[in-house]
């Protein structure tokens, strides 16, 4: 199974990129500053609703930020595959 990381996975852009990913099958490595704003994006996943929280087997959410050196290592620490996607957000 593929692996993705997605920067910025609290925002809107994120939200979605992070729940798509997951629809297709991949794990995803999500770093935020409060994960705890990581929700099913708005009109995406009606069957969950709005403002509830994404959670996924396949999901790894790590705490931190782009700009910090230490947590962006800690995303590609969580799994050293080599085939990575990246997605920037």
């Amino acid at each position: 199974m593929k692996s993705i990381a997605v920067f910025g996975a609290t925002g809107k852009t994120g939200k979605e990129a992070v729940y798509q990913a997951l629809k297709k099958g991949y794990k995803v490595i999500a770093l935020a500053r409060d994960p705890s704003k990581l929700m099913y994006p708005r009109g995406s996943a009606p069957e969950k609703g709005d403002n509830s929280p994404l959670i996924d087997p396949n999901l790894t959410v790590i705490k931190g930020s782009v700009s910090d050196p230490a947590s962006v290592r800690q995303v590609f620490d969580v799994r050293t595959y080599i085939h990575t996607s990246l997605i920037l957000v």
